[in-house]
């Protein structure tokens, strides 16, 4: 059994990497943002959310040769992100916001935390999550 391993890094340069074993050295994959990024969560080996002064779903069709970046524009600054499955994702950010979709993307909903302070992580186990 062949074992696929990733490497991806997420820097404050707005860069990011990564290196397939099978390919010679990295690939800079472009995202079209001069953003601060904070968060990045996988789906697969090719697909991933990262998050930070907007939200990005990054995605290859074709084991990494191309990537498709999509966008979307956020009310405040994220500071996580975490996928619970590929239709389900849950960031949060500054003055307690928290947005979540349960269509893989497509739509996205303001959660009420209940708290002003910002949110800096995210993380659940089954349908039993946290942030703080």
């Amino acid at each position: 059994m062949i074992r696929f391993i990733q490497l991806l890094i997420l820097n404050y340069s707005l860069l990011i990497i990564n290196c397939f074993p099978q390919q010679l050295g990295w690939e800079n994959i472009p995202i079209g943002t001069t953003t601060h990024l904070n968060s990045i969560h996988f789906i697969d080996p090719f697909e991933l959310y990262v998050c930070g002064n907007a939200l990005f779903h990054i995605s290859s069709s074709d084991s990494g040769t191309t990537w498709q970046v999509n966008t979307f524009p956020t009310p405040v600054p994220l500071n996580d992100i975490f996928v619970i499955d590929e239709n389900t994702i849950v960031t949060v950010g500054n003055s307690g916001s928290i947005l979540r979709t349960i269509d893989g993307g497509l739509n996205w909903s303001i959660v009420s935390s209940g708290v002003t302070d910002d949110l800096l992580s995210v993380s659940f186990v089954d349908s039993f999550g946290i942030c703080g």
